[in-house]
């Protein structure tokens, strides 16, 4: 009769392969579920970049069996792209299908972690992993720099449940998620910096005393860098048959320290980004910190750590928006502690007079944002002045609020209004890169604005093949060596395409080449040019069209562009 119940309590406190079905796995099925069609939606619609360019070609060319050399690329990405080239039609969408794939994987892995994280901590990073303008922009990229800054954060979140257990199986996780970090991007070497700094301070204030100290957590650690040791060559060498890739982590450590030497960008572009897409996560972000400080929490102090020393490197010398991903999955982190204060800060002045309050100065927020898309349509003063008058109007209303029922209501419905308007500004950013603006020049995210549509390439390059040789894949077409990279993907579907050399350019059936904008064919050629980049020139505009630009990504300014043409010869 005592064993029964005993056996039934044993049964419920064996951990299960999935959660019990509640409210908030259901939450996170949602969240999962989003994030999936997010980064799926239109994934192929936009042409590939050259860091792009260099991960995708060296996957397909070593499937038709061609040596690409020089080539900069994530192991971890061209692991995933080769089968993919091999199993399904190489282009644009599947070039970018692992690292979409990467970001639902890095969603699930931050709720597994709920335990370390907490449940409701996991939950709003996953939130905040959805809405996330640069991730999304960035995680809709085969250039390795979401992936990198990903590995980084699930490697951050199993360090800290093997230090928080110590048990030998979490740090074999730890030891492999860094083994995947080196093999994914460049970025990843921000957070090893960050946490090698961070242990070496730890140690110094210790003095003999370790985090380490025990001998059998030591052993543990040791044994776990022999599978992270395995893990990496495995996922380098994709199973011992690419070997090169080894080669590819080494360029991926190159490519971090040629960061600094390659920046063109002004030393502010970090923080106008910052600024310009991220208000939810800053804000959120100051109050994670605040709360990691005063708690002294591991997890929260190393984020603010590990966020210090990305922001630092891209002040000093990582500004392009490449390497943006290093400085918000940190801030992520801590925004996610952020939002506990903040739900508490709302609970503590909830009621009726704080409900009344907020729908009053929503009203008044509605009205003052009216006048100021009208503003931005006609430039008309008048305009500008209600909206001022509305921002004023919502200040005095506020005080007056504080002043008749105190402090609490009064920073809760401060609060809710802007975390409302930084909700609005942080989604409108998601939604125009991720689906509108994801390679207008005026975008500050976007490194590498390439305009060529994949699909009007690929509907030209059809047409002239058809009509010069007959078929849509039989076109005799010779490449300048300046769109080396960009030809052995734009023309692989071409068979007969090929590099330039002294004896086929002048009697090639047609050219692929740069042109500028006064260039004419060569004689005997006729054809097409296509824009491939753009660049923005934004001087002398007017408050209101960079107003009209803000909220409707409307194009402003003038723009200049780099030009590819297809010239094909004709018979007289």
């Amino acid at each position: 009769m005592t064993g029964e119940p005993r056996a039934e309590s044993d049964n419920r406190d064996k951990p299960s392969l999935l959660p019990a079905p509640s409210r908030e796995v259901a939450l996170a099925a949602l969240l999962l579920l989003a994030t999936l069609v997010a980064r799926l939606a239109g994934l192929g619609r936009w042409a590939l970049t050259d860091r792009e360019l260099a991960g995708a070609v060296s996957a397909l060319g070593w499937l038709r069996g061609e040596q690409a050399t020089g080539l900069a690329y994530s192991p971890l990405q061209w692991l995933w792209q080769a089968p993919l080239f091999a199993l399904t039609r190489p282009g644009e969408w599947a070039a970018r299908l692992p690292t979409a794939l990467a970001s639902v994987a890095l969603a699930a892995l931050v709720y597994g972690q709920r335990r370390t994280l907490g449940r409701a901590r996991a939950l709003a990073l996953m939130g905040l992993l959805l809405v996330s303008p640069t991730l999304l922009h960035l995680g809709r990229q085969a250039d390795g720099a979401f992936l990198g800054a990903g590995a980084a954060l699930a490697a951050t979140l199993l360090g800290a449940r093997a230090l928080a257990e110590g048990q030998p199986r979490h740090w074999r996780w730890f030891a492999i998620a860094v083994a995947v970090g080196l093999t994914a991007g460049a970025g990843f070497w921000t957070w090893v910096l960050a946490l090698i700094v961070a242990l070496a301070w730890c140690r110094w204030r210790s003095g003999q005393h370790s985090l380490l100290q025990e001998d059998h957590r030591r052993d543990a650690v040791a044994q776990a860098w022999i599978w992270g040791a395995a893990a990496l060559a495995g996922i380098a060498t994709a199973g011992l048959t690419h070997l090169a890739g080894l080669g590819g982590v080494i360029e991926l450590a190159g490519a971090w320290f040629a960061g600094f030497a390659r920046s063109v960008d002004p030393w502010h572009l970090p923080l106008l980004n910052l600024a310009l897409y991220e208000p939810l996560l800053l804000a959120l972000g100051i109050a994670g910190a605040v709360q990691a400080v005063r708690r002294r929490e591991r997890l929260g102090l190393f984020a603010l750590w590990w966020f210090g020393v990305a922001l630092l490197l891209g002040l000093a010398g990582h500004r392009s928006a490449y390497w943006q991903a290093d400085l918000v999955m940190p801030l992520a982190l801590l925004a996610a502690s952020g939002v506990a204060p903040c739900w508490a800060v709302l609970r503590a002045g909830k009621g009726a007079p704080t409900t009344v309050a907020w729908a009053c100065l929503a009203v008044m927020l509605a009205f003052g944002f009216m006048n100021l898309a009208m503003f931005g349509h006609t430039n008309q003063a008048p305009f500008a002045w209600l909206a001022a008058g509305a921002a004023i109007m919502i200040a005095g209303l506020w005080a007056g609020f504080w002043l008749w029922e105190g402090p609490e209501a009064a920073f809760a419905v401060g609060a809710a209004l802007l975390l409302t308007v930084l909700g609005a500004v942080t989604v409108r950013s998601a939604v125009a890169l991720g689906y509108q603006t994801a390679r207008d020049p005026r975008e500050p995210l976007v490194y590498d604005p390439v305009a060529l549509s994949p699909q009007r390439w690929s509907e030209m390059l059809g047409s002239a093949s058809l009509n010069a040789a007959g078929d849509q894949r039989t076109l005799d077409v010779v490449w300048a060596p300046a769109l080396d990279l960009q030809a052995r993907w734009y023309l692989r579907e071409m068979h007969d395409a090929q590099p330039m050399t002294p004896d086929n350019w002048a009697n090639a059936a047609a050219l692929l080449a740069p042109v500028s904008s006064n260039e004419t064919a060569p004689a005997g050629y006729v054809g097409q040019r296509l824009t491939y980049r753009k660049t923005w020139m934004g001087e002398g505009l007017l408050a209101s069209d960079w107003l009209r630009w803000l909220l409707w990504r409307e194009p402003v300014g003038w723009e200049e562009a780099e030009s590819i043409a297809l010239w094909y010869r004709f018979e007289r």
